[in-house]
């Protein structure tokens, strides 16, 4: 939680704890407050806020057991310019990155090999 949510929760949460999720729906809803009301993940897929603002976009996975197929995502529920961030990059292959990273926090070369040889990362 940001700390300007943090901040502001003492405010909200007695407001709104009293309330249903659908009366919530309802009165966002009426008021044009951009909101979800999602339960589990999968169910962004089929979130109806979502595909009319476009907020779903295409990835290709690099890798495992569905590797080049094409899926839906969620895109960062912001705009600019009054249009969304779409995607810059498909998902990385696992572990392509992982030394890079461990260098930029400090890890020798021979630290990340041994972490690598213990499968402590991948």
């Amino acid at each position: 939680m940001s700390r300007s949510v943090r901040r502001c929760w003492p405010t909200f949460a007695p407001r709104l704890a009293n309330r249903s999720a659908d009366e919530l729906a309802a009165l966002f809803e009426k008021v044009g407050l951009p909101f979800a009301p999602i339960r589990k993940p999968e169910d962004l897929y089929d979130d109806p806020h979502l595909k009319a603002t476009g907020g779903l976009a295409d990835v290709r996975l690099p890798d495992g057991a569905k590797a080049g197929q094409t899926v839906k995502t969620t895109l960062f529920p912001i705009t600019l310019d009054g249009r969304r961030l779409g995607v810059r990059l498909d998902p990385p292959k696992m572990g392509e990155h992982s030394r890079e990273l461990m260098g930029t926090l400090g890890y020798t070369p021979g630290e990340i090999d041994a972490l690598l040889a213990q499968t402590a990362v991948a």
